[in-house]
């Protein structure tokens, strides 16, 4: 029976987790196309203006969300295992009035102080409107993003992958039309046109689909005090989260000018796309996790996580491994040669991705089971360690002092995550999480050799040493034994043809 019940959580993981995937991959080609338009259309010092706003802007989204998109994500899958529709609605609503006030709460001093802003912090008269664009933006996103997490509660993981992929996809469509004439203040334009539109279009198939959710409201006592509990420990952990998300940006701005945000801004979202195959696991993982520990199966919650950790490392550590030894490939690619002076940013940034990958699974299932707490406490002590190395790295060294920081963060927090969780959840198998090390080591090793033994153009050479370097990885992935018996039935069972054999 248990092996039934694994597959089962596997299939449903992985149907999940390969819609969220295929379609985190077309909005990633799109959000590439995007930043690539804006980048070649704007300049460095546009460019860098432009996300210079938008992660100010987004800075306080933390403060309007408060924790309660993920408690509803948390807390959808048990009240429908539990058939209890009237805590469901409940929270919804609850959630809908907490963020619209959080949001008018926010908005009201920022717009009021959005001129001196412009003057005083970027420097510039020309942020002005595009500050205020993106203000409304702030306003509008709201319930846009509640309804993506309504939906991932929800387990609909088709709805929730699209809303992300339409709304870049507006983005995009709007800026093409609008940045040539507005500049910068067309880029923001589109942001809110389009976090308009989805809001639109998911509250309308949220009412259409999913009748029972928006039905009539019972009062139920002691929701709000459920989803407080579990939100305000994600909020104060968020605090530190702020801090790894925004603070690299904001004091590039402050301490060196937009010109370094913009080429920090190219190196972020290359290395940025390692993490999207975990991402897109980890969206399916959280509710199924929530549910799993619901039913009281505990030890299934601990085999699934330590499988992911290691199919996690197996996957992103080569990729990451190619963006350390092709930075300049990447980058002219992608941004164009002005951007070049962001390649060892992205040499450090490739390393941090696949330490965030790890520790994105860790703390999805912590969340999972209802410990947001030891998350707290582990971005915490990630915060301040980037925060003071930003500090520090920034002034002297720019993007990569910022890379930097953000690297040494990401490793402390595996460890202490690791360290705090391991009670809760169980450790991780140590020797394939070696074996896959090794591989990874083997890799880069053999790239060094034929680099040096090949001196041509870092196109020629990507072109070149790429393939004998994978094939060497995954050959080395399979006769090392990285993965067990049980783990490769059940992707084969998963898969189509598998199945017709049977």
């Amino acid at each position: 029976m248990t092996s039934e019940k694994v597959e089962a959580y596997a299939r449903r993981l992985l149907r999940g987790s390969s819609v969220v995937f295929l379609c985190l991959l077309a909005s990633t080609f799109v959000a590439f196309v995007l930043r690539m338009f804006l980048a070649r259309s704007l300049g460095v010092e546009g460019y860098g203006l432009f996300y210079s706003i938008f992660f100010f802007v987004s800075f306080f989204l933390l403060f309007r969300d408060l924790g309660l998109n993920s408690a509803l994500v948390k807390f959808i899958p048990e009240f429908r295992v539990k058939g209890d529709l009237s805590s469901l609605r409940s929270s919804l609503l609850l959630t809908v009035l907490l963020q619209a006030l959080s949001s008018l709460l926010l908005f009201i001093p920022l717009f009021l102080l959005s001129g001196w802003l412009s003057s005083s912090f970027f420097k510039t008269s020309e942020a002005l409107l595009p500050l205020r664009l993106l203000l409304f933006w702030f306003l509008a996103s709201a319930f846009y993003q509640l309804l993506r997490s309504t939906f991932q509660g929800l387990q609909d993981m088709v709805a929730y992958s699209l809303m992300d992929l339409l709304w870049i996809f507006f983005v995009l469509l709007g800026s093409w039309r609008l940045v040539p004439s507005w500049g910068v203040r067309g880029g923001a334009f589109s942001y809110l046109l389009s976090a308009g539109l989805m809001t639109v279009g998911g509250a309308w198939y949220l009412g259409r689909k999913y009748g029972e959710v928006v039905g009539p409201l019972e009062k139920r006592e002691g929701t709000l005090g459920k989803l407080l509990s579990f939100a305000l420990p994600l909020f104060v952990g968020g605090l530190g989260s702020l801090v790894l998300a925004y603070t690299d940006t904001l004091m590039l701005t402050f301490s060196r000018g937009t010109g370094e945000v913009g080429l920090y801004q190219a190196a972020q979202p290359i290395a940025g796309l390692l993490g999207y195959f975990v991402g897109a696991l980890t969206t399916a993982l959280f509710p199924l996790v929530s549910e799993m520990w619901a039913k009281g199966e505990r030890k299934l919650v601990r085999e699934v996580a330590g499988s992911l950790f290691k199919s996690s490392l197996a996957v992103v550590l080569p990729f990451s491994l190619l963006f350390l030894s092709f930075p300049e490939v990447a980058v002219r690619l992608v941004f164009g040669g002005e951007y070049l002076g962001s390649c060892t940013a992205l040499r450090l940034l490739s390393c941090h991705a696949v330490l965030w990958a790890l520790f994105s699974v860790r703390s999805t299932v912590v969340a999972g089971v209802g410990e947001p707490l030891l998350i707290t406490k582990t971005v915490a002590w990630m915060a301040t360690l980037n925060f003071l190395g930003n500090l520090f790295l920034i002034p002297p060294f720019g993007a990569s002092g910022a890379a930097l920081a953000t690297l040494l963060s990401s490793f402390l927090g595996v460890l202490l995550l690791h360290g705090y969780a391991r009670r809760k959840v169980g450790g991780v198998p140590l020797l394939p999480l070696l074996k896959v090390v090794a591989g990874g080591i083997l890799l880069f090793l053999l790239i060094s050799f034929l680099k040096f033994l090949f001196t041509l153009s870092p196109w020629l050479e990507a072109l070149l040493i790429l393939p004998p370097a994978l094939l060497l990885y995954f050959v080395w992935l399979l006769r090392a034994g990285v993965f067990t018996e049980g783990e490769k039935r059940i992707l084969l069972g998963i898969l189509p043809f598998a199945r017709e054999r049977k």
